[in-house]
């Protein structure tokens, strides 16, 4: 039980920023998954490494508990609970301030050696996402007022860099290392950061998610 424990465990740490991201330091990124998206000749890999503890249950809760609001949505069209079960959604699962990165690859999910190897942010191989969630979403302000500025999170993305991929087993880890030049919401200079992903397959995540699009798409 003990190895079983710190296998979990390790599979979900390893990750990092290193580099001021908009002269920040980027907390600890002690825990992450990644799952498949998509179908077909569309499917791809998206991960998380996120200060978030246990982020493979926490956001496959997130996940659900966003794809409810939507499905009760759905049958009044009452905004003012769709915001009122959204905001809940995330300050009953998430900190109100974390760090996350997210990146996205175009590669098969079930071939071991296509994932592997280099993704040039440049060519749209890869597109790896920073941001500082720095109080939670006021729904009310984005729903109803249609204000952007209800977005509490500053957010940042990989404009130039190189993502080699070193390691990936199907439905197991992922580890990949990268030297990436960062950019804000309006196209500034955020900083050179190198970051140390590894991460495990989060089915919860992968079905919750997957379920949480079928419901968008029915809108």
């Amino acid at each position: 039980m003990r190895l079983i424990l710190a296998a979990l465990l390790l599979g979900g740490c390893g990750s990092s920023i290193k580099g001021d991201v908009d002269g920040d330091k980027v907390k600890p990124l002690g825990s992450g998954f990644w799952f498949a998206v998509g179908s077909g000749n569309n499917e791809g890999i998206y991960a998380i490494a996120t200060s978030v503890p246990s982020a493979c249950q926490t956001f496959a809760d997130v996940y659900d508990a966003q794809a409810d609001a939507y499905k009760a949505f759905s049958r009044d069209f009452d905004t003012e609970t769709l915001v009122a079960d959204m905001e809940s959604a995330e300050q009953d699962n998430l900190p109100e301030e974390y760090w996350a990165t997210s990146v996205a690859l175009d590669a098969d999910p079930d071939d071991d050696e296509d994932v592997e190897g280099e993704y040039d942010v440049e060519d749209d191989e890869v597109f790896i996402n920073v941001v500082h969630q720095r109080g939670y979403t006021d729904y009310e302000k984005v729903y109803i007022e249609q204000d952007s500025d209800g977005y509490q999170a500053d957010s940042f993305y990989a404009d130039e860099g190189v993502l080699d991929v070193k390691a990936f087993k199907d439905e197991g880890s992922l580890s990949a290392q990268g030297d990436l030049a960062l950019r804000d919401t309006d196209d500034k200079n955020a900083g050179d950061v190198t970051l140390s992903l590894s991460v495990s397959y989060c089915e919860e995540a992968e079905d919750a998610y997957a379920n949480y699009v079928d419901v968008l798409a029915g809108f």
